[in-house]
C-alpha cells in the first residue's frame, strides 16, 4: 500500500503546484505523475525484498501477495500515460521517459559493464545518490503540471521545486535511519549507516531551517503567495516535531509509516482547502 500512497502523494504535488502557480486542474499531469510514481516504486519493491524482510517485514508480506498485480497495473497505466502524453505534451513525455529510466538504472545493475570506472553498478549504491534520485523525481512533478498546462517555468516554480526536493530529502533520509539494520547488512551506504544517526539528524535539522530561510528570501524579493509561505511554514514545523521525535529514541517503524509519510499531508490539506474556497 505505500506504493499507491506514495504515488497518490506524487500526485498532491501537482495539486500543489496547480494551487500555487494558479493553474487549472488537469487530469494528464496527475495520471503521469501517479503511474510514474508507482512503476518506478513497484520495480523498487521487487529489488529490495530481502533488505525489507529486514527492515519492514510486513511488506515483504504485501508485496509477495500483491506485488505483481500492482506491477502490472503500473506498467499498463504508465505507458498509456505515456503514449497520450507524447501526443499532447512533448516536454512531458520526455520528462517520464528519462524518470523510467533512471528508475531502472536505479533498481538494476544495468551499469555493471562500467563498475571497474564507475564504482558502481546501480545508482542506489553511491553515497547520497538514493536521496537526491528520490528528491529529483518528487521535485520533477512540479515540472510535469507546468509542462502539462503549456505554461512557462517560472521563478516561483523553481522555488516551489527546490522547496519539495529539500522536503524529500529529508523524508527519505528519515526512512533510511529506520533502514539502518537492513541497508548495514547489505553494505547499502546510506548517509546514517555512513555518518551515524546523530550527526544525520544534526544535517536534516540543517535542511529544515533551510527550507523556512527559502520561504523567508523568497517573501522578501519575490513577495511569494500566502498560500505557498503557508505551506512552507507547516512542513517546517511538521518536521521539526518528528525529527525531535526521532532524536528522542521514538520507534522509528511507527515515526516513519504514521508521521514522517505523511509529510507533505499538512501543505496538501492547505492547498486543498485554498483550491475549494475559491471553488465556492
Amino acid at each position: 500500500m505505500s506504493d499507491i500512497y506514495a504515488s497518490l502523494i506524487a500526485s498532491g504535488i501537482v495539486i500543489i503546484t496547480e494551487a500555487v502557480l494558479a493553474l487549472q486542474i488537469n487530469a494528464l499531469a496527475l495520471a503521469a505523475v501517479f503511474f510514474s510514481s508507482l512503476a518506478i516504486y513497484s520495480l523498487n519493491r521487487r529489488d529490495d525484498g530481502d533488505i525489507d524482510s529486514i527492515n519492514v517485514p510486513e511488506r515483504t508480506v504485501f508485496v509477495t501477495k500483491n506485488g505483481q498485480a500492482i506491477l502490472a497495473f503500473a506498467t499498463v497505466g504508465f505507458f498509456a500515460t505515456l503514449t497520450y502524453a507524447w501526443i499532447f505534451s512533448t516536454p512531458l513525455f520526455l520528462m517520464m521517459a528519462a524518470g523510467f529510466v533512471l528508475g531502472l538504472l536505479y533498481n538494476f545493475p544495468l551499469l555493471r559493464p562500467l563498475e571497474g570506472i564507475l564504482g558502481f553498478s546501480r545508482l542506489k549504491e553511491p553515497l547520497a545518490v538514493k536521496n537526491m534520485l528520490v528528491s529529483a523525481l518528487y521535485s520533477a512533478f512540479v515540472l510535469a503540471a507546468v509542462f502539462a498546462a503549456h505554461a512557462q517555468i517560472s521563478d516561483l516554480a523553481m522555488m516551489l521545486v527546490i522547496f519539495i526536493f529539500l522536503r524529500f530529502f529529508i523524508v527519505s533520509t528519515i526512512f533510511d535511519m529506520r533502514d539502518i539494520e537492513g541497508d548495514s547488512k547489505k553494505n547499502i551506504r546510506t548517509i546514517p549507516v555512513t555518518f551515524g544517526k546523530d550527526n544525520s539528524l544534526i544535517f536534516l535539522n540543517g535542511l529544515n531551517l533551510l527550507t523556512l530561510a527559502l520561504g523567508i528570501t523568497a517573501a522578501f524579493f519575490y513577495g511569494i503567495p500566502l498560500l505557498f509561505g503557508a505551506m512552507i511554514l507547516a512542513t517546517f514545523l511538521y518536521a521539526s516535531y518528528y525529527l525531535e521525535e526521532c532524536r528522542k529514541g521514538a520507534d522509528m517503524r511507527y515515526l516513519c509509516s504514521v508521521v514522517v509519510e505523511a509529510d507533505f499531508v499538512p501543505a496538501l490539506a492547505i492547498a486543498l482547502l485554498f483550491i475549494i474556497i475559491h471553488l465556492i
